[in-house]
């Protein structure tokens, strides 16, 4: 039992290291009670979302690039004609969420904060599910 060894032997023994260690933090999860459960809910889930959020990202940047180089290479061969003009006029009006005309990382941060406010609603600790979310998303 490593609550019978002296400070010595657990100092040269990982084992009896880990179950200290593991009996010191079941004392501060006693004593954080349901604020770390809450936190621990919400960096959790938001740690998760951002993940997701990233996967689903990357899936949507391949659907975008992949359909872009269809419709270029039709356009090309002379088999379709494609208005890029409409087609900015329509993804700016779509995505300029701050209506100054352009779009911009102002307008990538209203679509963050807008998303995160969804995502966040109802939890019992907002702050550790936006904060993991953001950090998860940033991951490369």
């Amino acid at each position: 039992n490593s609550h019978d060894m002296s400070k010595e032997e657990k100092n040269d023994n990982p084992k009896a290291q880990s179950n200290a260690f593991m009996d010191t933090l079941g004392e501060y999860a006693e004593d954080a009670g349901p604020l770390a459960t809450q936190i621990g809910f919400g960096s959790v889930a938001g740690y998760a979302s951002g993940m997701a959020l990233r996967a689903a990202g990357k899936v949507a940047a391949i659907a975008v690039g992949t359909g872009f180089i269809f419709v270029q290479g039709l356009a090309y061969i002379g088999y379709i004609e494609v208005d890029w003009r409409k087609v900015e006029r329509d993804y700016a009006s779509l995505l300029d969420l701050d209506g100054d005309g352009k779009v911009t990382a102002g307008d990538l941060n209203l679509a963050w904060e807008k998303l995160n406010s969804v995502l966040a609603f109802n939890l019992p600790a907002g702050t550790g599910f936006s904060a993991d979310a953001f950090v998860s998303t940033e991951l490369s």
